[in-house]
């Protein structure tokens, strides 16, 4: 099991990818947003698995303004995780996630409705993400179990905890979906 905080909300998917054009073609990449997320996502996960050795790497990432010096520098950073020791979940896996929304400036949580307030199911997207970008999953379809929960928003954070199952069969049994059973046809009579 892997539990760590990340110190900040994940955009909505609506934010963490932008669509661009190049040479003529449209294409989709991660936003600045998006980006300054993977960033923080990445100095909390150093230090809650106690990695602070790594984090003087990171400000190479920050000052890659290419897209080719950037994906190196992240590609040399996921093979100073997998080289430290990173923990990596092979098979199924559960993903659970605490959100800490935004509080309004008196305090208060914003309600229901308000365009303040993250839809849940927009922001997982940007977590799973970066669980496959810096290799803590092979890959994001991994996951046989989201859970997303709003917790009281006191601090803006948000806790991941991501548990492997390990092989197929030891997934837990969740049962058969309501209305799954076979159902009686009743015999309609002209």
């Amino acid at each position: 099991m892997i539990r760590f905080f990340v110190g900040d909300v994940a955009p909505s998917v609506n934010h963490y990818w932008q669509q661009t054009v190049i040479r003529g073609h449209s294409a989709r990449r991660i936003s600045k947003a998006g980006l300054a997320f993977r960033e923080s996502f990445l100095l909390h996960l150093l230090e809650s698995l106690d990695l602070q050795r790594l984090i003087a790497h990171v400000p190479r990432l920050k000052s890659s303004t290419k897209r080719d010096e950037r994906e190196r520098a992240e590609a040399d950073m996921r093979y100073l995780l997998r080289r430290d020791g990173l923990p990596h979940i092979e098979g199924p896996a559960r993903l659970t996630l605490g959100i800490r929304g935004d509080l309004m400036a008196d305090g208060s949580e914003p309600a229901i409705g308000s365009p303040k307030r993250p839809d849940l199911d927009n922001l997982p997207k940007a977590i799973q993400d970066c669980l496959q970008h810096f290799g803590l999953l092979d890959d994001d379809n991994q996951i046989d179990e989201l859970i997303v929960r709003r917790e009281p928003p006191d601090e803006k954070r948000t806790t991941v905890t991501l548990r492997g199952y390990g092989r197929e069969g030891d997934r837990p049994d969740f049962g058969e979906p309501a209305g799954s059973g076979e159902r009686k046809r009743r015999e309609v009579k002209p």
